[in-house]
């Protein structure tokens, strides 16, 4: 068996508690695997072992920013908050990682509502319609045809856009959405295309 000097068993306990891995410990001194196994085990007691893997991109300070750009200053996107973060604090991270950061904190993403752009001068129009159309009889319909206005995409974005929220503010939405979407199957929007010859 090859004899090892005390100093090589000295600084080979050196270098592992300084948190050093096994593998970097038996190439700086020649030591065999086994032998720095044993060094750690027996005076490395209660030493935090090295974990495995890569380690986190965002500390535990990092996660919280994350999590206060949604919930306090609505931010909308996982990209605007990465930006934020690099803006202030200098670390450069993916959208990716904000997402599953936001994700693992709590806040969900939902898509944000939308509203009729209606003006004034719309409102009067259709106000105006309607008083035009008020007196019709069931007859002056059955004349009007019909046509079920279904937007179908082939490519790129439906137009839906998406934001970040809090837990409560998400099962809300949810909750609403639900009640919309349920409605919108039960009465499908038909729009008047043109009168037909009486």
């Amino acid at each position: 068996m090859k004899q090892v000097s005390q100093d090589t068993v000295v600084r080979a306990i050196l270098l592992l508690k300084q948190g050093k891995s096994v593998r970097e410990v038996e190439g700086a001194t020649g030591l065999s695997k086994s032998t720095v196994g044993r060094l750690r085990k027996t005076h490395c007691v209660g030493l935090e072992k090295r974990k495995a893997g890569r380690p986190k991109v965002l500390s535990a300070a990092d996660e919280r920013y994350c999590v206060r750009q949604v919930t306090k200053n609505r931010m909308s996107s996982a990209t605007k908050v990465a930006k934020e973060l690099e803006k202030d604090t200098g670390r450069k991270v993916s959208a990716e990682t904000v997402c599953r950061t936001l994700r693992k904190a709590g806040p969900g993403a939902i898509e944000k509502p939308k509203k009729p752009l209606l003006s004034a001068k719309n409102i009067r129009k259709r106000l105006s319609w309607c008083m035009a159309h008020k007196d019709w009889t069931i007859d002056d319909w059955k004349r009007v045809v019909w046509s079920d206005e279904t937007k179908i995409n082939r490519f790129n974005s439906d137009g839906r856009t998406w934001t970040w929220c809090g837990i409560g503010v998400l099962f809300l939405s949810i909750n609403k959405n639900f009640g919309a979407r349920a409605k919108d199957r039960s009465r499908r929007s038909l729009v008047p295309i043109k009168l037909r010859s009486a």
